[in-house]
């Protein structure tokens, strides 16, 4: 007889898959990664509840005992009897609690789906089995991502205070003398880029032999002022040049030290991860224009994360361009450890500007939804005369890299949510066609009500 351990029960166990196959099978209905609840006490024996969504909109909740049975089941969280108790050592039980439980999503299924119409909901068009599938993977891969980023977020959080406590004890004001300290702070950078062993012979540099990276002149900070949120239309904007998976930057020794604020652990990173592959991918979509490079970073995160302005240096350095940092982060929002409902709340806000009408290639350490690329090119071509023609994040998923919201999103997004577009152009300035292709996705994948969806998003803005 199987036997499991329930402590060690994850989506991809056999006995859980041979389950999620049979009834994906049975139903005609993808099902999405299984969520797994606390072990506990039912009936004096321990089981681990386990929770399918299918994507008809229905959810099967199965007890899983450590013999590798179930004593209990639910559809949307209502108890049902099941024919069989999905045992995986005997196949007659197994296939009869199958058909049984396919035959009750099914009816639960047209329950959803006469709700909705009376609701006046529209979901999205159901696609093919491949593309719908495809589509469930990479949902998959975007849950893993915001996993990871909430498993870094209090190492990051701590390294923060940390480098927020040097700042009050060391740091002068913002402006000091009519210089920012961000100003001052680029100097630093120059130096201990400088200071890198590079094994390439050349690099763009200034008149004082530094490397190019321009100060910031007669810039004034809001950081304390409300600031307006800017977005532009996506045009046939490409999709965004990833170079490397999120691992591939935590696991590089220098990562922490890095992500802390160490300018040279910083560069000896980017110039670590930094691909010719990406460099051409960039080189093709540049062709010939005359361009600079545009870092995200934040004016009050001196001395912290550092990843964006190394990578952009190197890329800089590759490309034969400059980078310039006049244009920062005024609003600091808190991002790194938030789901993807706090990232659609919080859009992130910019102050400055630059001096010319060159082309641009925005540069971040990564990218998930893209609401900070998709903020700072709007705040790049709304304020100025250049033109944001590509961007690129040093780490991320191949699936997310596509800004631009295509025509068929946008359409669902309406289709579902419409009523709430209004609203939403009155809080953030922009309306639903501003959106990336994976903020709008996020929400649509929800399947929350409207009313569900401005709750979420009115609870989730930093105050």
């Amino acid at each position: 007889m199987g036997t499991l351990n329930l402590a060690a029960v994850t989506a991809t166990t056999p006995y859980i898959k041979k389950i999620q196959s049979a009834l994906e099978k049975a139903t005609g209905q993808t099902i999405v990664t299984p969520e797994f609840l606390k072990i506990k006490r039912v009936a004096g024996v321990s089981v681990l509840p386990v929770t399918f969504f299918f994507s008809g909109g229905a959810t099967l909740t199965l007890y899983v005992r450590a013999l590798a049975d179930v004593t209990k089941a639910e559809i949307n969280d209502k108890v049902v009897v099941l024919s069989g108790d999905f045992s995986d050592d005997y196949k007659p039980t197994f296939d009869n609690a199958v058909k049984g439980v396919a035959k009750l999503i099914r009816e639960a299924q047209s329950k959803i789906q006469a709700q909705n119409k009376r609701e006046k909901v529209r979901l999205p068009p159901r696609r093919t089995s491949v593309d719908q599938k495809a589509k469930e993977v990479e949902e998959q891969e975007q849950k893993l991502d915001e996993d990871l980023a909430k498993q870094t977020a209090q190492r990051d959080q701590l390294l923060e205070k940390i480098e927020l406590a040097k700042q009050q004890l060391g740091i002068s004001s913002i402006t000091e003398a009519g210089q920012s300290e961000l100003g001052k702070f680029s100097s630093v950078i120059d130096e201990a880029f400088d200071s890198v062993n590079w094994d390439e012979n050349e690099h763009p540099r200034d008149a004082n032999g530094k490397f190019s990276v321009k100060s910031p002149t007669n810039h004034t900070s809001n950081l304390f002022k409300n600031m307006k949120l800017y977005r532009t239309d996506w045009g046939k904007f490409p999709k965004t040049v990833i170079d490397r998976g999120l691992g591939d930057a935590t696991s590089h020794p220098k990562y922490e030290a890095a992500k802390a604020g160490d300018v040279e652990s910083a560069y000896e990173l980017a110039k670590d991860l930094v691909s010719d592959e990406a460099i051409d991918a960039l080189k093709k979509i540049i062709d010939d224009r005359d361009t600079i490079i545009v870092p995200v970073h934040a004016e009050e995160a001196v001395g912290r994360n550092m990843i964006p302005l190394a990578t952009s240096a190197v890329i800089a350095k590759k490309l034969g361009l400059e980078v310039d940092t006049n244009i920062v982060q005024a609003i600091k929002v808190s991002r790194t450890g938030g789901d993807g409902w706090h990232r659609l709340a919080n859009p992130p806000a910019f102050d400055g500007g630059i001096d010319n009408d060159k082309c641009v290639i925005i540069v971040d350490d990564t990218q998930t939804q893209g609401g900070t690329f998709a903020a700072l090119k709007g705040h790049i071509e709304a304020t100025g005369s250049n033109k944001v023609i590509g961007a690129y994040a040093l780490t991320g998923k191949q699936y997310s890299s596509q800004l631009a919201l295509s025509k068929e999103t946008l359409q669902q997004l309406r289709d579902v949510y419409g009523n709430l577009e209004a609203w939403w152009k009155s809080i953030y300035g922009y309306d639903f066609e501003k959106l990336t292709e994976w903020e709008a996705k996020y929400v649509l994948n929800s399947r929350k009500t409207a009313d569900e969806v401005r709750d979420r998003i009115i609870a989730s803005k930093q105050t």
